[in-house]
């Protein structure tokens, strides 16, 4: 990103100020990476864990388990514009949208009668939904509805109008930025908030076999 290209995006910022920040934090990391048992890792991250990292496996089934991204504790994010988002769902929009998905789902009734969460994940984001005769991923039932995040609470406004409460933003996966926000604020350095959302990853300059690597690739 160019400082004019940061500039129409953040036209209301300090953008001399925040461009300052960014490039000390690029040049004062010149040359490190984050490795895990020596291989360059892949750095997830999000805007607002919710309160609670997640395991990648829980949002990319096929990957499976990955050591270094896992669900960590993450605090003060509760103070942020990005925590809290309320969507207001019509039976109407939710049978539209999942017929389209599910060309062979049969609804039962009002969505107060179809919708519920059927099972969770340890961060207690919501794991599978059951929607009428089938049930679903809630990693896709938050794509379906632009939902901000699959932690949710879901309340029936009336039979056929459901109001869905989601914490956090994003997928919750490694690093949340508004809690390395908070640590960075409590005075912890970029090392300690990358180990905290990395487990078990080193900061180390780049070899000059991983270079060559890069290089050949």
């Amino acid at each position: 990103m160019t400082k004019d290209m940061y500039q129409s995006w953040y036209p209301n910022s300090n953008v001399d100020e925040n461009w300052a920040k960014v490039e000390r934090a690029v040049y004062e990391t010149s040359g490190l990476i984050l490795t895990y048992e020596g291989e360059i890792i892949n750095p997830l991250y999000h805007a607002n864990s919710g309160g609670m990292t997640e395991d990648i496996q829980e949002v990319w089934s096929s990957v499976g388990a990955v050591p270094y991204l896992r669900s960590v504790y993450s605090e003060g994010e509760s103070d942020y514009s990005s925590y809290e988002k309320k969507v207001v769902l019509t039976g109407e929009e939710i049978r539209e949208k999942l017929m389209k998905a599910y060309p062979d789902i049969v609804f039962l009734g009002p969505v107060s009668e179809d919708v519920e969460v059927v099972q969770y994940t340890n961060s207690q984001r919501a794991k599978e939904i059951r929607v009428g005769s089938i049930t679903i991923p809630g990693t896709k039932f938050r794509e379906l509805f632009s939902l901000a995040s699959t932690i949710m609470e879901i309340n029936f406004i009336e039979e056929d109008v459901m109001e869905v409460t989601t914490y956090g933003f994003g997928h919750g996966v490694g690093m949340s930025q508004c809690g390395a926000n908070e640590l960075a604020q409590k005075g912890k350095d970029y090392e300690y908030i990358l180990k905290y959302y990395y487990t078990g990853v080193e900061v180390e300059p780049i070899s000059e076999e991983i270079v060559a690597a890069l290089n050949s690739g």
